[in-house]
């Protein structure tokens, strides 16, 4: 390989690396919401559906 080729690979290479390492903190943020958006979906129907039960057992309360 040319000296040109082996400095544009290297290149190239650093700057997927630099980006990687960049996007990297974002990535986590990302994956850290969407799991936790999916606990908390889960939480909510766990709570709706309480609130269900609840409301039936009062009405047949009265």
């Amino acid at each position: 390989m040319s000296r040109d080729t082996v400095l544009r690979v290297a290149t190239a290479a650093l700057l997927i690396l630099t980006v990687t390492i960049l996007a990297w903190p974002r990535v986590q943020t990302w994956n850290d919401r969407r799991a936790c958006a999916e606990t908390s979906g889960r939480w909510i129907d766990e709570l709706q559906s309480c609130a269900r039960l609840i409301d039936a057992a009062d009405q047949a309360a009265t």
